[in-house]
């Protein structure tokens, strides 16, 4: 079979990324002693593309990992927080008083703006965490 240039050139890409077997790699390696030439200009094209691959994706800094995990803990303390005080607002105007056998509605009964406004507020914290679980999701 007569190898030409052209067949080379198809086989480059996958002889750079590694992933020729070793039949593929003998053939390009024993075609570029051949020609230097293009021995030269694929070195050339060979140093450019790890050069932009380091350039685009450095190396993790040695702390990466634990970053990552403190940034994730953070994120769902957050989360947490917000759902306590998401209950703590929707469930503080129910509270109640015992007396003579009755249940009494202490917040709605003297004070329904301000059962109100701690509804909103927990209508708020629902959506806070909501908006964190959504980031999550999305990292």
């Amino acid at each position: 079979m007569n190898i030409t240039k052209d067949v080379i050139n198809d086989l480059l890409p996958v002889y750079l990324a590694g992933e020729a077997s070793g039949d593929t790699r003998a053939l390009i390696e024993d075609y570029l002693r051949r020609d230097p030439e293009m021995a030269a200009s694929v070195r050339a094209e060979a140093a450019k593309s790890v050069a932009l691959i380091n350039a685009i994706a450095p190396e993790p800094a040695d702390d990466h990992e634990k970053a990552t995990f403190e940034r994730i803990r953070r994120h769902n303390r957050y989360r947490t927080q917000f759902f306590v005080f998401a209950m703590i607002f929707a469930l503080f105007p129910f509270s109640t008083s015992f007396a003579d056998g009755h249940v009494t509605w202490i917040m709605l009964r003297d004070s329904p703006k301000q059962a109100g406004m701690f509804w909103v507020i927990s209508g708020l914290c629902w959506i806070a965490r909501g908006v964190l679980t959504r980031q999550r999701s999305a990292m």
